[in-house]
């Protein structure tokens, strides 16, 4: 009798452990009194070719258009954001500090050195509130402000719960600034969990891009799709290591003229999660 209830008690142990480790709770959020150190490395290849009237295509030449155009570029940088103690039980300040450190195919608008300062909140993701740099006008601060507050946004997952099997999408808008114009995508980002080792959560990537809508008197064809893997540090509600690959395809017709753009990219973001040291 005593056996009995000894391997029952066994089996409930055991399935309690293996239920708490199957079962994940998906959520992307920055902390009190954290340090975040991100390593980015992106590469990107962009193919734009036109195709039209001679006349269109003559001008182009003459302006010193290259056709096809072809830009290569690769980005090394380091992210630290360092959050602050609570201050009435749910917000707190924080700082961002981006280092580049390499840039290849290109030039760079910004310092090799950034400070951008923010705030957060236990229950939501951060806002980022003013740049500290002498070196950049206010008008492309707000622009480069934007773009880091979309890729913060970027970060969030679908809340939920799920099991090893599972899958979750989040749907994202993208604006692709493409030959003065800019062009409206959904992104669609599903994860499907794969296991949980050691308290990280191994997740399947599957990226589908989509046009939202056409343009009047343009014709446009866009698609895109790509994927990765997210390792999930689940005891900080944070990723280890998040990397993905894209392609997007646009064709856009005019009256005299068309052109197609090929764009891939690969990005690999590691990160390492870290109590800030007491005072």
């Amino acid at each position: 009798m005593k056996l009995t209830i000894s391997l029952a008690l066994v089996f409930v142990v055991s399935f309690c452990r293996l239920s708490s480790q199957e079962v994940v709770a998906m959520k992307i959020s920055i902390k009190p009194e954290t340090t975040y150190r991100q390593t980015v490395e992106q590469t990107s290849y962009n193919e734009i070719t036109f195709s039209g009237k001679k006349s269109f295509l003559k001008k182009l030449k003459e302006n010193g258009v290259d056709n096809p155009q072809i830009v290569n570029n690769k980005v090394l940088a380091e992210s630290v954001i360092k959050t602050g103690e609570l201050v009435d039980g749910r917000h707190f300040q924080l700082t961002m500090e981006i280092t580049q450190k390499g840039m290849g195919g290109g030039t760079s608008a910004m310092p090799e050195k950034l400070l951008i300062l923010g705030h957060g909140s236990i229950d939501s993701m951060p806002v980022l509130d003013s740049i500290v740099s002498d070196r950049m006008d206010e008008e492309f601060k707000q622009i480069f402000m934007t773009a880091m507050q979309s890729m913060l946004s970027q970060l969030q997952l679908p809340e939920r719960q799920v099991r090893v099997g599972d899958s979750s999408s989040t749907d994202l808008p993208m604006s692709l600034p493409v030959a003065g114009m800019t062009i409206e995508m959904n992104v669609r980002t599903t994860y499907k969990l794969l296991k949980v080792v050691d308290g990280i959560a191994d997740f399947d990537i599957v990226v589908t891009c989509t046009l939202k809508s056409g343009m009047d008197k343009i014709k446009i064809t866009a698609s895109g799709s790509g994927g990765g893997k997210m390792l999930y540090d689940i005891a900080n509600n944070f990723f280890r290591k998040y990397q993905v690959e894209n392609e997007i395809k646009l064709k856009v017709k005019m009256e005299d003229y068309e052109f197609s753009l090929r764009g891939m990219s690969n990005q690999i973001v590691n990160a390492e999660i870290k109590p800030n040291p007491s005072r």
